[in-house]
């Protein structure tokens, strides 16, 4: 059974670190924060917080993976991987170049928790071309032409949702005829194979 918790911050909604513990009561195994589109990587304060919302759930152990430079992290002892934020273009490069999608799918299936953020949730479904879509659109930074992505779910996420985002939704839902779940910064998607939950 694939589970999922795509989020626009992180673990900033208390909820979100209250069902993480609800899927994965068993705290004792290690978390993996891939921190490769990040701006400073592992010293971003964001990462460095959330590093510290885990440890302070109780997670024993919790690393910082940059798949920039380590192509073959082997994340079959982790029991979350949390994917953050940052340019959605690079994190896929590496991504791509990485043994990471090799891995993701026996992770999940071995009942491993996915936790993104921003780019980390935009990723898991099966291209990227939502990130370079409207106003607030990442650069393609890196020339990027393959967009396929992790392709784990249809669930196409927007986030950092605002109203005044709206219209270019609706835009890129017309042109690609696919839905788009508008994901505030408060807010989270709870996936759990077919099902889907939001958190407020």
């Amino acid at each position: 059974m694939k589970k999922l918790i795509l989020t626009s911050t992180g673990l900033s909604n208390p909820k979100v670190i209250a069902e993480l513990l609800d899927m994965q009561p068993d705290i004792n195994k290690s978390v993996a924060i891939v921190v490769t589109a990040s701006r400073d990587k592992e010293n971003n304060p964001w990462n460095q917080l959330t590093k510290q919302q885990f440890l302070d759930a109780g997670f024993s152990r919790v690393d910082f993976v940059d798949l920039e430079f380590e192509l073959n992290y082997d994340f079959s002892q982790c029991s979350v991987i949390f994917v953050s934020g940052g340019n959605t273009f690079k994190l896929l490069k590496f991504v791509q170049a990485s043994s990471f999608l090799a891995q993701i799918n026996l992770f999940l299936e071995n009942g491993g928790i996915y936790i993104g953020s921003s780019a980390g949730s935009i990723i898991v479904a099966d291209d990227i071309s939502l990130a370079g879509w409207g106003s607030s659109a990442d650069e393609n930074e890196v020339g990027l032409e393959d967009l396929r992505a992790l392709n784990i779910t249809e669930v196409l996420v927007w986030p950092h949702y605002e109203e005044s985002f709206e219209t270019e939704v609706l835009a890129y839902e017309e042109k690609y005829q696919r839905q788009v779940h508008r994901l505030p910064n408060d807010q989270a998607l709870v996936l759990r194979d077919s099902e889907i939950k939001l958190i407020k």
